[in-house]
């Protein structure tokens, strides 16, 4: 609805304009009126008017008061003078606050009109204009936005500095660049359930976006999801003790933000520093071993890559666990050995290397299970049970149930097996006993 800001001391005048407006523009119009400078002010900036007719000669707070005043806000909404005064100084005042109309009273009914439907359609057609302006630059932004994310979480999982000089490449052409400092990223792992996962990502972004922007100093850079219920921070700084001091003090209010406000379990895994942006994918990929130590349900709430390495002595480098053996026979598998096993594999001390080596035995042993599932499948389609990766498992005990009802699985689909092959035999005996009956009633 197109607003019209009517100012006038006199109540017969605002109201006689008024109705030559509503009764002689087609378009529906929202007429305000104000008696004074002072009123039509604060009129002008609660109800945001598309145009302003004013007085000027007004007791107190003239017209030309209130359009100073108004520009001085750097409101620019177009303003017509409608004035009694023949008066060269007023008219002066008038054009330099940017008034291009000033009409002497009277003024014919027609004339008056014909000028305020040029104004509408006018303002109406830059309103417009500038409406599509703007919604074509917010798309493009967020075309471009959502290219840099893109980009970004390529850059987050590529394999080598090569293919992060490629990256790195393609951000440059979009006006996105790192300075030569150092960097270091965290890998922020918040758990998805049912009830949360259709807003749980966005939430997440937010709220990490507000907590890390609102200190200067912390060296945050952006946020990057990585996939669902991951995301990455990444900060700069100019020191490698600026940023160890930084990174404890700056994740431990993350931790804080997300948990109090999107409610969810959440663990953070810190990367080491990387001394160009090209070692990035590198100090992710530590990031993520780290927040992988979540599985052990530790009271800490961050995880700090270059600490678990101090932490490194005293771990075992164990043979690989032959679990072929324990998967031999299907029927005589033994579950509860099998969950004994990777407890065993998890009560060693919480290293890097006994934590790799626990993630190893679970990817064999699931893949192994997986193998085995497909091809007791007869049935020809694909499974849609995939096992839970590692680094979703968020305890011990969800990473024992899982292999549990993967083995329960496997035992399903062979006992669907023998049951088919015992129906099959029976079918085939009833043929072989009956196969003479239907020539036999031939004879």
């Amino acid at each position: 609805m197109f607003k019209i800001l009517i100012v006038d001391d006199e109540s017969v005048i605002r109201r006689g304009i008024r109705a030559i407006l509503q009764k002689g523009i087609e378009d529906t119009l929202d007429c305000i009126e104000a008696a004074n400078g002072l009123e039509a002010l604060s009129l002008a900036r609660d109800a945001t008017p598309n145009l302003i007719i004013t007085d000027i000669s007004m007791p107190g707070y003239t017209g030309l008061d209130f359009i100073s005043a108004l520009r001085e806000e750097n409101n620019l909404v177009p303003v017509i003078i409608l004035s009694g005064y023949e008066n060269f100084e007023y008219a002066k005042s008038a054009i330099k606050l940017g008034v291009k109309e000033y009409i002497m009273k009277p003024v014919s009914k027609e004339e008056f009109l014909d000028l305020i439907k040029k104004y509408i359609y006018n303002i109406t057609e830059e309103t417009s204009r500038k409406t599509e302006e703007l919604n074509r630059k917010l798309k493009n932004e967020r075309t471009i936005s959502k290219i840099k994310q893109d980009v970004l979480r390529a850059l987050m999982q590529c394999a080598d500095t090569q293919e992060a000089r490629q990256y790195f490449l393609q951000l440059s052409e979009m006006g996105m660049t790192f300075e030569s400092k150092l960097y270091t990223c965290a890998v922020v792992e918040y758990k998805s359930t049912f009830q949360n996962e259709e807003y749980i990502d966005f939430a997440v972004k937010n709220v990490l976006d507000e907590c890390l922007s609102l200190e200067s100093e912390t060296g945050f850079l952006i946020n990057v999801p990585l996939e669902k219920g991951r995301i990455v921070s990444i900060f700069e700084g100019n020191s490698v003790e600026e940023m160890h001091n930084l990174k404890k003090r700056t994740l431990t209010k993350a931790v804080g933000a997300v948990m109090k406000y999107c409610d969810c379990k959440v663990y953070i895994g810190a990367g080491e520093i990387a001394y160009d942006t090209l070692h990035l994918h590198t100090a992710v990929k530590r990031a993520l071993i780290a927040a992988s130590f979540k599985i052990y349900e530790e009271p800490r709430k961050i995880s700090i890559y270059e600490e678990r390495e101090n932490e490194e002595r005293g771990a075992t480098n164990e043979e690989r666990i032959n679990w072929p053996m324990y998967l031999k026979e299907v029927e005589e598998i033994d579950a509860s050995k099998i969950l004994k096993i990777l407890q065993e594999v998890a009560n060693r001390k919480r290293t890097i290397s006994n934590l790799l080596y626990l993630q190893e035995e679970y990817v064999v042993l699931q893949s192994r299970l997986n193998q085995l599932i497909q091809h007791r499948n007869r049935s020809g389609g694909v499974l849609d049970d995939e096992y839970k990766p590692f680094g979703n498992c968020w305890s011990l005990s969800e990473m024992k149930r899982g292999v549990r009802d993967r083995i329960a699985r496997l035992k399903e689909v062979n006992e669907g097996i023998k049951g088919n092959a015992a129906m099959a035999k029976q079918v085939q005996t009833y043929i072989d006993e009956h196969i003479t009956e239907n020539i036999d009633r031939f004879e």
